[in-house]
């Protein structure tokens, strides 16, 4: 049976795979390119009731806001490919981080369970452990000042209370790790995704600059390694930057 952090990680994981196949999807229709399912966002009935038609008038094809936006201005083009090019190069360092991550956990958790079948068991069923000073301690970390360390039946190989300890400690850190790469994941970077998405009411350029800012600033450590050691370079804004604009 799943644990509840095991459902709530499958849980991100399918909205993240969802929200990152909406994105994949409105790319492709910016890009002209057929990937074999209906358009889902540059037919929009709400972007041809606020736009009208095509300026060309032998076209049934609404464009949606966006679409307009990426063929009228090049700046914004620019700067929405290079958000979109740094929200993809933080997508791939992010899916790299939390699969370390989880491995990480998943080998502090063998290690964590080791400790407790290594551990001495009183007659109620309680977990123990003696510290270097002596005293007892029982696996939610509470001490039994009225039981004699002596009079326990300590297994050959049992770990101390500090062993134990340090090994909580650092099951909660790999979680934690885990936990703030999913957050980010899902609540940044799947938040850029649906903004950028929106093809009835894009981002405007500010938007686009704070998405930019939110990727970078709240980049988790682990995910900035990743990152940093592919070498992945943000490209520099310039209104010059080519991006496939789709052909109506």
């Amino acid at each position: 049976m799943l644990s509840d952090v095991e459902k709530e990680q499958a849980r991100l994981a399918a909205t993240f795979k969802r929200k990152a196949q909406d994105f994949d999807d409105l790319q492709n229709e910016i890009a002209g390119r057929d990937n074999g399912r209906a358009a889902r966002f540059f037919k929009s009935d709400k972007a041809g009731g606020r736009l009208g038609k095509s300026r060309d008038a032998g076209h049934d094809e609404a464009l949606t806001l966006l679409q307009q936006l990426l063929m009228d201005d090049p700046e914004y083009a620019a700067l929405y490919n290079e958000t979109f090019e740094l929200l993809a190069d933080a997508e791939s360092a992010t899916e790299i981080a939390l699969e370390k991550a989880n491995q990480r956990l998943s080998q502090e958790i063998e290690a964590f369970n080791e400790t407790l079948d290594s551990a001495a068991r009183l007659d109620d069923g309680r977990v123990v452990f003696r510290d270097a000073q002596g005293r007892v301690w029982t696996s939610a970390h509470e001490q039994l000042t009225d039981i004699d360390a002596d009079a326990v039946d300590w297994p050959h190989g049992a770990s101390s209370y500090e062993e134990f300890k340090r090994q909580s400690e650092a099951v909660d850190t790999a979680q934690k790790n885990v936990d703030a790469i999913l957050h980010y994941q899902v609540n940044v970077l799947g938040a850029a995704r649906d903004r950028m998405s929106d093809a009835d009411d894009p981002p405007s350029k500010e938007e686009l600059q704070d998405i930019q800012d939110a990727i970078r600033e709240q980049m988790p450590p682990q995910v900035r390694a990743e990152f940093e050691g592919a070498n992945i370079e943000t490209p520099a804004f310039s209104s010059n930057t080519n991006f496939d604009i789709p052909t109506l």
